[in-house]
């Protein structure tokens, strides 16, 4: 059966000793291993963590004999899904094994700068031990976790990139307390710790970084360009990017 969509995958009944035998008692190339990985994270459209991901969604109710919302899992975790496909060696296609072959060598190439600069983090850390693994001697147990992230971190990267190469010329906007119209468009956000809300990172159409806290879902979620008005904060750098001038905003409104 050739599954495809994400809640095909979801609740699926899994051959344990199979996966046991098959995919972490055996030695699995890394090119094939990175492809169970590319495979998940195409199924998903995201990077699902363990225990995978759950909505509301519309399910008819026969008590009720009607359409109601319930609380589901809609996504397995992309190391699950890794898992199931690993019990069906057709689903991966000489185009995804392509894929993941450029995957490895580009990976291989970043780190072999990155060993030599001395700074990486815990993560990249990971994915250095995985690269150095001998092909005829993988621990898939110990790998697969970080593996399953892989895709959805080289996709951050490049976006990464090309966003530096965006920020360039970025310049401080305004002066402190200056209400300022911007067009903006959000490049990453993460949930504030201290607050109920966002901590937002942009960039504006003149390739200035800007960043600010919301608690409104309709600026949170907004995708593509969009015109706001704003007070500036403050000017400071990008975190982990010092040569990167970014200005922090506040009372964000969309105009």
């Amino acid at each position: 059966m050739y599954i495809m969509n994400a809640k095909d995958f979801v609740d699926v009944e899994r051959n344990v000793d199979f996966v046991n035998e098959k995919l972490y008692g055996a030695k699995l190339p890394k090119v094939k291993l990175v492809a169970l990985a590319i495979m998940a994270q195409k199924i998903n459209g995201e990077y699902c963590k363990r225990g995978g991901k759950s909505d509301f969604v519309e399910v008819y109710d026969e008590e009720a004999d009607d359409v109601v919302q319930r609380f589901v899992k809609v996504k397995e975790s992309n190391r699950t899904v890794m898992e199931i496909l690993a019990e069906n060696d057709s689903l991966i296609t000489m185009e995804v094994m392509q894929e993941a072959q450029e995957m490895l060598a580009g990976l291989e190439m970043d780190y072999m700068f990155k060993v030599l600069g001395d700074d990486m983090n815990d993560f990249e850390t990971s994915i250095q031990r995985f690269l150095a693994e001998d092909d005829n001697d993988v621990n898939v147990r110990y790998h697969i976790g970080i593996v399953a992230y892989i895709p959805a971190y080289v996709e951050r990267e490049a976006k990464q990139r090309d966003l530096a190469e965006q920020s360039i010329g970025s310049k401080w906007i305004g002066k402190v307390g200056e209400v300022v119209e911007l067009e903006i468009e959000i490049i990453s956000k993460r949930s504030a710790t201290a607050w109920v809300g966002w901590n937002i990172n942009a960039i504006t159409k003149d390739g200035n970084r800007i960043s600010f806290f919301t608690g409104k879902d309709n600026i949170a979620n907004r995708e593509g360009m969009f015109k706001v008005s704003a007070k500036v904060k403050d000017h400071g750098r990008v975190w982990r990017d010092e040569s990167t001038k970014e200005t922090r905003i506040n009372y964000v409104k969309i105009v």
